[in-house]
């Protein structure tokens, strides 16, 4: 949903994984990535070996023109993400003007250059009409800051037809969700004009 928000016209999405978070997350499915609102024929996923592989392959992909987001997937609290790799990461696309998300499953929290970095959790959606199934819905806590206050949080609904996440609402469902503003939770509103002002790493 993030790599929806960030991708830059004209350009794909890439989703880098290490073989071990592919095993243990299940594999990516692409029906369930066009419900969300995503062209699978835009996204490309790439299984590295280990973690090492993974961060050279991130810091290269980085540096491409081609993508407007790249999302790096690992298991765990691997040694050889530290400080200097979070670093390079981080410069890469300063200088490109993508979007980094580290997606870290089963991590505790470490150092990082990270803008932000946040905790998600699911959560029960909100049902629609008829009792249909509602909209992806998840809390979200934000652990780290770095220009500004943390630890705040939210409970937020995917909306696939606006792509943006928006509050959730505990009423019925013929109340309209809010959108939530990029002054509230500083990610979600990024734009293309701005991709090059901001960190662009997110863990």
């Amino acid at each position: 949903m993030l790599s929806l928000r960030a991708k830059q016209t004209g350009k794909s999405i890439l989703w880098l994984r290490t073989l071990a978070a592919s095993r243990k997350g299940g594999r990516f499915n692409p029906a369930g990535f066009a419900e969300l609102g995503g062209d699978p024929s835009a996204l490309f996923i790439v299984v590295a070996p280990d973690e090492a592989t993974l961060l050279r392959s991130a810091v290269d992909a980085l540096r491409c023109d081609d993508f407007g987001a790249v999302v790096i997937e690992c298991w765990g609290s691997p040694a050889i993400l530290d400080l200097t790799a979070s670093r390079r990461l981080t410069l890469a696309a300063d200088r490109s003007g993508a979007t980094a998300i580290m997606l870290r499953l089963g991590a505790r929290e470490q150092p990082s250059t990270a803008s932000t970095r946040w905790a998600v959790r699911s959560a029960f959606s909100r049902p629609l009409e008829a009792n249909a199934p509602g909209h992806p819905t998840m809390d979200l806590t934000l652990l780290r800051r770095r220009s500004g206050p943390s630890g705040k949080s939210w409970r937020v609904e995917w909306s696939r037809d606006n792509q943006c996440f928006q509050e959730h609402q505990q009423s019925t469902f013929r109340q309209k969700p809010k959108t939530l503003s990029g002054s509230v939770v500083p990610f979600f509103g990024v734009g293309q004009a701005a991709a090059r002002e901001r960190s662009k790493l997110i863990a």
